[in-house]
């Protein structure tokens, strides 16, 4: 089964539900270039909840002095990451009004990918959401600098749980499950500071597990 989430995205942030609801797997369906959309053919039942919105964009700036430590700097940027992860799971879960210029540099290749699965998403009728049971989480291990402190280089654990479905699609309202599978992946970050603000600009996957939580107690 391939995958279509979009947790390529982010930290040591854990997104909790806030509300449940059945829901019955749908048919095979064709995948998205920019993210593969796995289905299966047999109904089944996940609990899946709405991911919590922030209320505003992320904002999270460093002090224009360079006299800030390294250690705060990391601080900063770990804030920022985690700041990424819950607009990226905004923009998933609702991507119909999903804009992801406002979390991402302009032109960077982690927004446009986000933009062209923004589409196929809205024109699928699809959203993705958290699993209540298991959650999605992202770990960031490590954060490398550039001379400048102008470019971060993450090395990230994510373990992609999310469900991807089509609300009230099913014949008594109910969501229809499109992928439900689950997988952890290694990834390689990098972040930018653009105006003030610390923006994740690509990430690349180095290592897939399918099915396994290599996450899980990092």
């Amino acid at each position: 089964m391939s995958t279509f989430k979009t947790f390529a995205g982010a930290l040591t942030l854990v997104l909790l539900a806030s509300c449940g609801g059945s829901a019955k797997k749908a048919a095979p369906a064709t995948s998205p270039a920019s993210l593969a959309i796995a289905t299966t053919a047999a109904p089944t039942t996940a609990a899946v909840t709405t991911v919590p919105a922030p209320t505003v964009a992320p904002t999270t700036a460093v002090p224009t002095t360079t006299t800030i430590s390294l250690k705060n700097l990391e601080k900063v940027v770990r804030q920022a990451h985690s700041e990424y992860w819950v607009a990226q799971l905004r923009c998933i879960g609702a991507p119909v009004t999903c804009d992801p210029t406002t979390f991402t540099p302009a032109n960077s290749a982690v927004g446009t990918r986000l933009v062209q699965s923004a589409k196929e998403l809205a024109e699928k009728q699809w959203i993705v959401r958290q699993n209540e049971i298991d959650p999605a989480t992202a770990v960031v291990e490590s954060i490398a600098f550039d001379d400048k402190r102008t470019v971060a280089t993450l090395k990230e654990c994510e373990w992609d749980s999310a469900v991807t479905l089509r609300p009230n699609a099913g014949p008594n309202g109910d969501d229809i499950i499109v992928d439900d599978s689950k997988s952890s992946y290694e990834n390689t970050v990098t972040m930018v500071l653009s105006e003030g603000r610390w923006l994740i600009s690509e990430k690349k996957e180095v290592a897939k597990y399918e099915g396994v939580n290599q996450c899980a107690g990092r």
